[in-house]
Formats: structure tokens, sequence, C-alpha cells
């Protein structure tokens, strides 16, 4: 730009990823939801851009986080564990990364299959900012087939850390 405290030159992505059998390992810039995304919303919506003025278009929600991710994954149950720093994207990308990525995220998310394609998950998540202290989260949420083509979706998730904070998510598709 004209501008030239506006202009950057940066790697602004870069990931490691390793599949094989029942591992998903993620390090690096990720996306991950935990259960349908009442306690993280990181997923990507291609092509949904927000003009904040002064800075730059950015893409909505937390599109991106910067740390690790470990999915292990049998027929009946699922364990994933994330810790990773989520991106301010409010701020331009010429600002430095320690300020951009204040939150951290650590979280444990377990899902059961109980009953023919039914399924009962959880979730834990501590979410730390930097200057505002720490927060606990937990979700429990069922899914599974009402019938071939109708499935259900019910999710809860509360902070522990304050009882007057809570969301419940259902759907049926």
């Amino acid at each position: 730009t004209e501008y030239d405290d506006r202009n950057y030159f940066d790697l602004s992505q870069a990931s490691l990823v390793f599949k094989k059998k029942k591992w998903d390992i993620k390090l690096g810039n990720i996306y991950e939801t935990l259960g349908r995304g009442l306690l993280l919303r990181s997923f990507e919506i291609p092509g949904a851009l927000i003009e904040d003025i002064g800075f730059r278009s950015r893409t909505y929600f937390h599109r991106d986080l910067l740390g690790l991710s470990l999915k292990y994954k049998t027929k009946k149950a699922t364990v994933h564990v994330l810790r990773a720093d989520a991106l301010n994207n409010v701020l331009p990308p010429t600002f430095a990364r320690k300020d951009r990525r204040v939150d951290l995220v650590n979280a444990v998310s377990a899902k059961l299959e109980y009953y023919k394609k039914h399924k009962v998950g959880g979730i834990l998540m501590n979410h730390q900012t930097a200057g505002q202290g720490d927060e606990n989260l937990t979700s429990g949420f069922l899914e599974g087939p009402i019938a071939k083509a109708l499935n259900y979706y019910l999710e809860y998730a509360t902070n522990v850390s304050e009882t007057d904070r809570y969301a419940f998510y259902t759907g049926i598709n």
C-alpha cells in the first residue's frame, strides 16, 4: 500500500500433518472444532469476509490456531487432545505474533459409541487469556441416527468458572 507501516512480508501459515490408521496428528496452523463449536469455534468458511475499517479484510470466527492437535480413533471411540494459541484476527498481520495470539486453549474431548451408532461425548477445556486469567469450560453431547437418513445432535456447554454462562445446541439433519 502507500502506507509503509501497513506493508509486510511474512509466512502466514505452516503445518505438519501425520495420519496413519487410528492416528491424526497436526502441528502448526490447525483448524479444529470441538463438538459442534460451542466451546471452540475454529471452522473455516470459504469466502466469508468482514471488512475491518483501518486494518484489512479478515475471515470471521477463530480461523487459525497455532499448536498441536492429537486424535486417536477406533471403531467405537475417539479421543482428541488440543493445545494451541488462538489468533486474534482483529489485529493486522503487521503486529507481532505474541500480540496477536494471547489466548491459549487446552482441551480434551472424548466420544464413545454406546448403542448402534449412538454416541455420547464430553469436552473439558481450559482457556487462558494474558492478563485476564483462566476459565474452565465443559460440554457434553449426544448424537446418532433417528432413521436411515435422519440424525440428531444435542450439546450442552457451561463455564464452570462462572455459573451464569451456558449454551445449548441441537440439530436434526
